[in-house]
């Protein structure tokens, strides 16, 4: 009897030494990483993109998913072992918009997923730099990225077809595109195919000052009689728009036109405006939107003979 007593005690102690040992454990396991941050999607061929994002601190591998236009919204696996922080989908539709989003893993633990960053495949890639001296055409099957100071010269003309997008390097300061006087540019879009001048960052990403914006120099007589007198930003950039001789000269049109993200800063006082004009006569600028989001002043304009058909428009027109 006795011993089934101290058997009972013991067993008791033992069912509370666990009830005890239990009570100290404060209920926090391992948690799952953040989800990854910066998600850019670029276009490496007209079937092939390239995803790159910041790393999730914890993370060991992450997994990559996409959505196309044929299922939207539904988003499936394509790679759940990516140890980087970039994956290459290849093999992709040309013409079709694709969506991707990013969640990362620890052991069994994962991520949301980043919000989801859209791209359209079969959009071929050009890459802008240095002067442009004879005439050019700008396509809207082409994505166009302005790299450093862009210039229009030698009297030639920079076309730009409806529909195009033209995008400034944010990996290059400054980058912009000059018209020089003498030379024109015709970008003409429409209401549902406008023209747009923007940042390369992706969507959610991008910001003021992310490249340079548009400059214009045309011959127009302005009342600063000094010379030479500088366009603003860098030296090695400005221009001389002093002299001008002729109200009547030409600089070509704007039409359907939206800037945005403009107007890099060269310094904390000194910057290129998103659009900067000096012209003698623009026969058309037209339903030209200016984003309220740039750097300097959004529209600098000096010109020697204003053009009643001139509308500058900062509504949501298109």
């Amino acid at each position: 009897m006795k011993n089934l007593v101290l058997r009972s005690i013991l067993a008791a102690a033992v069912v509370l030494a666990a009830g005890t040992a239990c009570s100290d454990d404060n209920g926090t396991g391992p948690t799952a990483p953040a989800a990854p941050t910066n998600l850019q999607v670029a276009q490496l061929s007209l079937t092939s993109v390239e995803l790159t994002w910041t790393a999730s601190t914890g993370a060991t591998t992450y997994t990559v998913e996409r959505s196309d236009a044929n299922n939207p919204g539904v988003f499936a696996v394509v790679s759940d072992t990516v140890t980087g922080t970039r994956y290459a989908d290849l093999g992709l539709t040309a013409g079709l918009p694709y969506s991707y989003r990013v969640s990362a893993k620890a052991g069994t633990l994962t991520s949301a997923p980043t919000s989801a960053v859209t791209v359209t495949t079969g959009v071929a890639a050009t890459t802008l730099s240095g002067n442009i001296t004879a005439d050019r055409t700008l396509y809207k099957d082409t994505a166009y990225t302005l790299s450093g100071y862009v210039k229009v010269t030698n009297g030639a003309t920079l076309t730009v077809q409806a529909g195009t997008k033209v995008v400034g390097d944010t990996n290059v300061l400054g980058s912009s595109l000059w018209i020089t006087r003498g030379a024109k540019i015709e970008a003409v879009g429409t209401a549902t195919e406008p023209i747009v001048f923007t940042s390369a960052r992706a969507v959610g990403n991008r910001k003021p000052g992310d490249w340079g914006g548009i400059i214009i120099i045309g011959n127009g007589i302005i009342n600063r009689t000094t010379s030479p007198i500088y366009t603003e930003g860098p030296d090695a950039a400005k221009e001389d728009y002093s002299g001008g001789t002729d109200n009547a000269d030409d600089s070509g049109t704007l039409k359907y036109v939206r800037i945005e993200f403009a107007g890099f800063m060269r310094s904390g006082a000194i910057s290129m405006l998103a659009v900067f004009l000096i012209i003698g006569l623009m026969p058309v600028m037209a339903c030209f939107k200016m984003m309220p989001r740039s750097h300097g002043d959004l529209l600098y304009s000096l010109i020697g003979k204003h053009n009643p058909h001139v509308r500058i428009r900062s509504g949501n027109f298109f």
